[in-house]
């Protein structure tokens, strides 16, 4: 083993420890611990260092001089060409300024706080039908379940007697 590899196991055994799997099937919990434990971290699943917190990840896009995103191995670059993703300095404010204006947080409030309200709203109608359906159904199947009881216990009177009390579920629904 490299030393080099070793050594950054050694320092930064969260981001040693993640798999490509754990990356893509739920990243959550482990950017979670990064951010916590180890904000800048080795990870090589992915062959290149993670800054999990906004404030290092601000610092690190702001310093072209020491990080850079304009590395041919970067595969935005190969697919997409130059832009504001695979450029630094000047040449990404370039690609960059067009676009900014319309994306600060007042004119995106601005923009888009009545759609993203009113979309809120009919996903919530929607929960809530699909909810009160889904209440009723089970309701209906409760009924049902003690149907099917009453006319099995009428047929075996022999079995023992259970007093289904459904209307604490009625009330909940």
């Amino acid at each position: 083993m490299d030393e080099e590899v070793w050594r950054r196991g050694i320092s930064f055994p969260i981001g040693a420890a993640a798999s490509l799997e754990e990356l893509d099937l739920d990243p959550h919990p482990l950017l979670a611990r990064l951010r916590e434990r180890e904000p800048v971290s080795w990870l090589p699943a992915l062959g290149g260092w993670l800054v999990t917190r906004r404030d290092l990840a601000l610092q690190a896009m702001r310093a072209s001089a020491t990080f850079t995103v304009d590395d041919p191995r970067f595969s935005t670059g190969r697919v997409v060409g130059p832009s504001m993703l695979t450029r630094d300095g000047a040449a990404h404010a370039r690609h960059r300024d067009p676009f900014a204006a319309q994306f600060r947080l007042n004119v995106v409030r601005k923009r888009f706080t009545a759609l993203v309200e009113a979309e809120t709203e009919r996903l919530i109608e929607v929960a809530a039908m699909a909810t009160t359906r889904a209440v009723t159904l089970d309701l209906l199947e409760a009924d049902r379940a003690a149907a099917i009881w009453r006319d099995a216990h009428a047929r075996h009177p022999a079995l023992p007697r259970v007093e289904l009390d459904l209307s604490a579920r009625r009330l909940a629904a």
